[in-house]
């Protein structure tokens, strides 16, 4: 099994071979001066990957859907780690026309939306949207849904139904207390 990296320079420091997929983009333009990286298609970089003794440099939100979607079970169990440094961060940009006067505002809207997590939420929500729809594709195109009976992951989702007894129990609760001190008050007067 090989170590658990965070870091490029724990990359550069460890006897892992690493690679990344040759697009000629600007993660290839920060590395292809690189003697030892390897440049390969997806396949057989994750079958490297799971195999140990390599790593593979790509974008963190391609790998997050990536191994979400096919690298992880059913319980939330992978094998593979992403790297915590964002050592290559990459973003998004909208084209507008010179002195648009709405490039300010959307400006402030995006980094309101940023701050707010929003942006995070939604990318993990599309995330696990993807993966849950590939295992449901997967289970119905092999006429099982076997994976369906082992252990899940425990969310808010299977707990809905508790919070909402909960409240229920409340309303009522308030709506009894309700009845008993007007009921009170009127038998005293």
């Amino acid at each position: 099994m090989s170590p658990t990296l965070n870091t490029l320079e724990q990359l550069s420091s460890s006897s892992l071979r690493w690679g990344m997929l040759d697009t000629y983009g600007s993660g290839y333009q920060l590395f292809r001066a690189s003697t030892s990286m390897e440049y390969q298609n997806m396949e057989k970089s994750m079958e490297k990957v799971l195999q140990g003794n390599y790593a593979f440099i790509s974008w963190k939100t391609y790998f997050r859907n990536l191994i979400a979607r096919d690298y992880t079970e059913r319980n939330g169990e992978t094998q593979v780690h992403i790297a915590r440094e964002d050592f290559f961060p990459g973003g998004f940009g909208w084209a507008f026309p010179k002195g648009s006067p709405y490039r300010t505002k959307f400006d402030q809207l995006f980094q309101r939306l940023i701050e707010s997590g929003l942006i995070d939420k939604w990318m993990s929500d599309l995330i696990q949207l993807s993966a849950s729809k590939k295992r449901d594709r997967t289970g119905s195109e092999n006429g099982t849904q076997s994976d369906r009976n082992g252990p899940q992951a425990f969310t808010i989702y299977h707990l809905q139904g508790v919070f909402f007894i909960t409240v229920g129990g409340f309303g009522l609760a308030a709506v009894t207390f309700l009845i008993e001190t007007t009921i009170c008050k009127f038998n005293n007067n």
